[in-house]
């Protein structure tokens, strides 16, 4: 069952394209959803963290037959997976809009997920170490928001103290009629027009949360 062990790097690089290529508008759905965390939400993070998790992935692929760790890693990862997919229908429930990444969420990390414990379980692996591994897989969620809300208060601070200092500058108020007519966030990127569908013309134009 060598190729087990890559059907997470497959399953992650197409929900990262669902995410970000197309549909995509993956952050601007997210800080639509979780204003809170708009500020922690930067393009560079994101690619950070994702390409972590890919890289993850194809080492497991190729490591993960002849690893002693390989079963944990791959219970591991794919709880993590599957408590994401989970992540994308809450979202898209509580935020009434198509949520960036739950097509392949739903399809493909909780399916495999499920199967992958079944397969592990009924072949002689040990209940405690399916519990353990799927314990510190599901557990990145929690990790993810907590860090999110660290991040983001750490850059409201940041934000704050920068505006008391930006109304002092006489170009103040102008580079603020900028930064709307752009409609940009508070994280510097464009609003991604499948998000402003059903919106006012006015709402259309209006920054992010």
């Amino acid at each position: 069952m060598t190729f087990l062990y890559w059907l997470p790097a497959i399953c992650v690089a197409l929900h990262v394209f669902e995410e970000f290529a197309w549909p995509g508008c993956f952050l601007a759905w997210y800080r639509l959803y979780r204003p809170e965390f708009a500020a922690s939400l930067s393009v560079r993070f994101v690619v950070v963290v994702n390409a972590l998790l890919l890289l993850f992935a194809l080492w497991l692929g190729v490591s993960g037959p002849t690893s002693s760790r390989g079963v944990s890693a791959w219970l591991g990862l794919m709880a993590a997976l599957a408590c994401n997919g989970v992540f994308h229908v809450r979202g898209m429930i509580r935020s009434h809009r198509y949520s960036p990444g739950i097509v392949t969420g739903m399809l493909l990390y909780i399916p495999l997920c499920v199967w992958g414990y079944w397969y592990f379980l009924t072949n002689g692996i040990r209940p405690w170490l399916a519990i353990v591994s799927f314990a510190i897989g599901a557990g990145y969620q929690f990790w993810s928001a907590s860090n999110h809300q660290r991040r983001s208060n750490r850059a409201q601070s940041s934000q704050a103290s920068d505006a008391s200092r930006s109304l002092r500058g006489p170009n103040a108020a102008s580079a603020r009629f900028v930064r709307e007519r752009k409609g940009e966030d508070s994280g510097g990127t464009r609003l991604c027009p499948r998000q402003t569908e059903g919106l006012n013309p006015i709402d259309r134009n209006r920054p992010m949360p």
